[in-house]
């Protein structure tokens, strides 16, 4: 006796009316992406998820392989994407509260795609800010 292969609408947890949606765009060929922000209220101002602040030092954490992917897991995995990285670079630079940045790098690198503008990005804030630390 053959079963039947599960698919992820036997395990929908959403509700009828997300499930008809997400048919009827699955029909139609459009890519459904979930962003993690979506599920934060819009006065949500919370700290990115590779910044930590440590007194008067805000400490961006990028450990593991990189990516340019922006995933709903990324946070949740604490998976350094380069717009994670300029997120927490952005916040830590205008962070009055913040005296120096630290990088604390442990990976081998990831895509090409995306370094570009997150070195300048580091560039430019090292430029301006004289606190910014690679370690």
């Amino acid at each position: 006796m053959a079963t039947k292969k599960k698919s992820a609408i036997d395990y929908w947890a959403g509700t009828e009316q997300s499930l008809e949606e997400y048919q009827i765009r699955a029909a139609q060929g459009e890519a459904l992406q979930v962003d993690s922000r979506a599920y934060r209220d819009e006065d949500d101002e919370r700290t990115p998820y590779l910044l930590e602040v440590v007194g008067a030092t805000g400490v961006i954490h990028i450990n593991g392989p990189l990516t340019n992917k922006d995933a709903w897991y990324n946070e949740f995995l604490k998976i350094p994407s380069y717009n994670a990285i300029k997120d927490a670079l952005v916040a830590a630079a205008t962070d009055t509260r913040l005296e120096q940045i630290v990088l604390n790098i442990n990976s081998g690198g990831g895509p090409v795609s995306g370094i570009s503008d997150t070195a300048d990005l580091i560039q430019k804030i090292d430029a301006q800010i004289t606190n910014l630390h690679l370690h």
